[in-house]
């Protein structure tokens, strides 16, 4: 009677933290994961969020630099509210304020580099400006290249593109009479027409085969034995 008396008792304070403590830890753990997932999406909308905080979080930073390091006469604001707007910008520009913003841009094209060097021996381009362009369009949405696909090939402009050499993002343009098979980074096929004229391709969607949709004319030698 005692043994069932004590397991129908119910949890403790410590016990019931712990349980609680747990289902904390899971809960910061999921939303790091989506935070993480939110910030280096793949999607063409993540790269203009990633661009759009850049921008936004430089400006802050300068503005930052040049209202700490400088001193505003805010009592020309509404007096003087020409003379205030030059002093705001020569605040911006002073030789004190363009030497810290010369250095995280120092640090940013560095850290952009490395990356494309990174990149250009992962995928063995032997060009860095390929894997540069690569990176400005998966991370940042800019630029985005093409792949062409004509008369049952790719076209020789396309050859050194960044969608051709690693893959998307990007767009696919295909002339009448192909088609072309692209894979998506999570393995699904993905295949366009000329009846799709220009697709947006997803980040690393590489392309696998181009069809010839024309007649073809071959010689084949077949050995058999009829009835």
């Amino acid at each position: 009677m005692s043994g069932g008396t004590q397991s129908n008792r119910p949890p403790g304070t410590f016990q019931v933290f712990q349980n609680d403590l747990g289902r904390v830890y899971v809960w910061i753990r999921r939303q790091y994961a989506g935070f993480i997932n939110w910030v280096f999406d793949i999607t063409r909308e993540g790269g203009y969020r990633r661009r759009n905080y850049l921008l936004i979080v430089g400006l802050i930073l300068w503005t930052g630099a040049a209202f700490i390091g400088s001193e505003i006469p805010w009592e020309m604001m509404f007096r003087q509210p020409l003379i205030f707007l030059f002093e705001i910008g020569k605040a911006y520009a002073s030789p004190a304020v363009l030497r810290h913003v010369l250095v995280v841009l120092v640090a940013y094209r560095l850290t952009y580099r490395f990356a494309a060097i990174y990149l250009d021996d992962i995928f063995e381009l032997n060009n860095l400006t390929i894997a540069q362009r690569f990176i400005s369009q998966a991370a940042f949405a800019r630029q985005y290249g093409a792949i062409v696909i004509k008369d049952g090939s790719i076209s020789p402009e396309s050859a050194g593109s960044p969608v051709f050499r690693i893959g998307g993002p990007g767009i696919a343009i295909l002339h009448m009479e192909n088609a072309a098979v692209f894979e998506k980074i999570d393995g699904t096929p993905h295949i366009l027409s000329a009846r799709d004229g220009s697709k947006l391709l997803e980040s690393f969607e590489r392309l696998r085969q181009v069809i010839d949709l024309r007649d073809q004319v071959m010689d084949l030698n077949i050995t058999g034995r009829s009835r």
